[in-house]
């Protein structure tokens, strides 16, 4: 009884550390710095990309657009991301 409790606490540990591995996977591919990025330049798919992986971490629009502000994206470039939105 006492190895099918650690089992199971080891098989709950693995998964856990592969699932935040993969989230921070998810979330390392919108790069950190935003300072310097043209929306123009951004693809639909890009975009689409993006807002998916957004709702995914369980960020609304809005939440989306505070952490633009606060990786750095110009108010513009947040004002043309709504736009395309």
């Amino acid at each position: 009884m006492k190895h099918i409790k650690y089992f199971l606490f080891f098989s709950t540990f693995i998964l856990f550390c592969i699932s935040t591995a993969h989230l921070q996977a998810q979330s390392s591919s919108i790069p950190q710095n935003l300072s310097t990025i043209n929306v123009n330049d951004l693809t639909d798919a890009q975009i689409r990309q993006y807002m998916s992986q957004a709702s995914a971490a369980g960020l609304s629009d809005a939440q989306l657009m505070q952490q633009a502000q606060s990786r750095g994206m110009p108010e513009d470039q947040i004002q043309l991301l709504q736009k395309r939105v």
